[in-house]
């Protein structure tokens, strides 16, 4: 069926639907034919008003004819007081014959139904095979696929396919004839017992085969199996890190002895940090995280190193830009790991620093590192960001049947537009959403 609705590249054969070759013509072809999928193909969140004036728009229709046709199928179907409520609302089989009505509004040479009845009470199928009639009347080929042989009754033509393979096509009468029995169940049966009951590896390997058909013929499918995996490698190994590289620094040297200069030549050394200056005044640091020339800075006080010597302990202080909570936390800990291989290589030489080196670090304009500054001003962003994921998930929760129907149908014709027409809504609430955190 998907072959014949031109969604499905045929491996081998021909076939024509209303005179148009389905492999060369599919386009024209999607235009002249109608579909219902297994699966309930109308938008749920739409009303039945709603859903017909959009397939009816899709398929082309005038907005006089679109008019005519509206008020028609509602009167058919005695849904007159039911038009502005929910689709997903209504009962499954009002909605599978509200179903087949929007698939045939466009007057199509041949509708495709996919099981249609699938699920559905006996009185309601009996009802859907009215509007099938009806349908054939008006001259519309209608093209079935059921598993309830009683349904095949009632078709003109029967065809019963087995192991992929058609293994009878007539009418039921003749079937019937052909197998000597009174009803279409027996006919199914005596056929079905000829089917192979177990898979060997032959039809193992055609299905392998055919499922590498999909795949490379498939570019998106393509795209995610090989250029996800190494878009995420890149990405995440080279591209994204949670380390802080070549942050500046400076440093406000008061003791300008032997482990004071080691201490700044550590510190400069280090790929995390780059030493801007050695200042000689506390309003001279200041100015530099005014100026946002520096994150950090590291002051070490009058009598360090003596007090290292003397009493094998010493503090300093570390200064931080607080504004972003993280990059302070991050950067101050970098700090402290390099005082703590100081202290390392101090006691390889052998002098004695039983006490560590105690870093005082003091955070400035957000000092209780409350994470709305550093936030708060990315909200918009996050907020686009979410009102077009909220518009790929809409797409993405689209019933099987709504995407079916829109690929059979004209909307294919213009990908772009249709697209673009579904994005719009939720751009202009991802303004909506930008306008109310601005205000905030």
């Amino acid at each position: 069926m998907r072959m014949l609705c031109g969604l499905s590249i045929p491996t081998s054969g021909a076939a024509s639907i209303a005179g148009f070759d389905i492999y060369k013509n599919a386009e024209q072809v999607k235009s002249r034919i109608g579909y219902m999928s297994q699966k309930f193909s109308l938008y749920e969140d739409l009303t039945v008003q709603e859903n017909i004036h959009f397939f009816g728009g899709i398929y082309g229709l005038d907005a006089r004819t679109l008019k005519q046709q509206t008020d028609h199928l509602l009167q058919h179907l005695g849904l007159e007081q039911e038009a502005h409520r929910l689709v997903g609302s209504l009962p499954l089989g009002w909605k599978q014959k509200l179903a087949f009505s929007v698939a045939i509004i466009h007057r199509p040479a041949i509708v495709f139904l996919d099981e249609p009845t699938g699920g559905v009470d006996p009185i309601t199928r009996r009802q859907f095979w009215d509007l099938i009639y009806a349908a054939t009347d008006e001259g519309i080929t209608v093209f079935v696929t059921t598993h309830y042989m009683d349904e095949a009754e009632y078709c003109h033509r029967v065809s019963i396919m087995v192991d992929g393979v058609i293994a009878a096509l007539d009418t039921p009468a003749a079937l019937k004839t052909q197998f000597n029995t009174d009803s279409m169940d027996d006919v199914f049966y005596q056929l079905a017992r000829k089917a192979k009951e177990e898979i060997n590896m032959k039809q193992f390997r055609i299905f392998v085969i055919k499922e590498f058909y999909h795949v490379f013929r498939d570019s998106k499918t393509l795209l995610l199996l090989f250029g996800m995996p190494i878009a995420q490698i890149l990405l995440f190994g080279f591209a994204l890190t949670n380390e802080i590289k070549n942050s500046g620094i400076v440093v406000f040297d008061q003791a300008q002895d032997a482990h004071s200069q080691a201490i700044v030549a550590k510190l400069s050394a280090s790929t995390y940090f780059d030493l801007l200056d050695n200042v000689s005044s506390a309003s001279e640091m200041e100015d530099a995280f005014r100026q946002g020339r520096t994150k950090l800075a590291v002051v070490i006080p009058v009598g360090f190193g003596s007090d290292l010597n003397h009493f094998s302990a010493a503090s300093l202080q570390v200064i931080s830009d607080a504004s972003d909570p993280n990059t302070a936390t991050t950067l101050t800990h970098y700090v402290h790991s390099i005082l703590r291989d100081y202290e390392s290589s101090v006691l390889t030489r052998g002098q004695p620093i039983r006490i560590p080196i105690q870093p005082e670090v003091r955070m400035l304009y957000n000092p209780e590192l409350k994470g709305a500054t550093n936030f708060v001003p990315c909200c918009d962003v996050f907020g686009i960001a979410t009102s077009e994921r909220t518009h790929d998930l809409r797409v993405y929760r689209t019933r099987e049947g709504a995407r079916h129907n829109g690929s059979t149908t004209r909307i294919s014709d213009a990908p772009h537009g249709g697209h673009f027409g579904q994005g719009c809504p939720y751009f202009a609430l991802s303004l909506v959403n930008l306008t109310v955190i601005l205000l905030l």
